[in-house]
């Protein structure tokens, strides 16, 4: 009897020590839902408002946008993304966007483009942020 319980204390214990171990790798995924592209380790953050004020300086460049989620389309094809007062449009590019909500924090890895009149952003790669909503400033 004595036996039994010394193994299932061990079980338990070692089953313990491996779910902190790991757990800590589990967490971030739990709490990140990703699509497209990885978002490159060396990219900053650039300003929505930056790419607003010169929009053809920032034209056909790699960017980094940290925002929230103003709006998303029910199919997941485009969303509408936030900083501050200033929104911009998010197409993804031969992806579908990660399930989200108004309000979720967002990173987009993008190209910027510029239409007739209007910018956009052709998302490489979406990072969201699935654990409460952000607040905008």
């Amino acid at each position: 009897m004595r036996r039994r319980a010394y193994l299932r204390n061990t079980f338990i214990l070692t089953a313990l020590v491996i779910a902190i171990v790991t757990g800590c790798d589990a967490a971030k995924a739990r709490y990140t839902s990703r699509a497209g592209t990885a978002i490159p380790a060396e990219i900053t953050v650039t300003k929505l408002a930056d790419i607003l004020k010169s929009p053809q300086r920032f034209k056909d460049t790699k960017v980094l946008l940290s925002g929230i989620i103003a709006g998303i389309c029910p199919s997941l094809c485009d969303l509408t993304y936030q900083e501050a007062k200033d929104t911009v449009m998010v197409y993804p590019a031969g992806f579908k966007l990660p399930k989200s909500k108004k309000g979720q924090a967002v990173r987009i890895y993008g190209e910027v483009k510029t239409g007739e009149e209007r910018i956009f952003i052709s998302a490489l790669g979406v990072e969201v942020k699935n654990k409460g909503k952000e607040k905008v400033k």
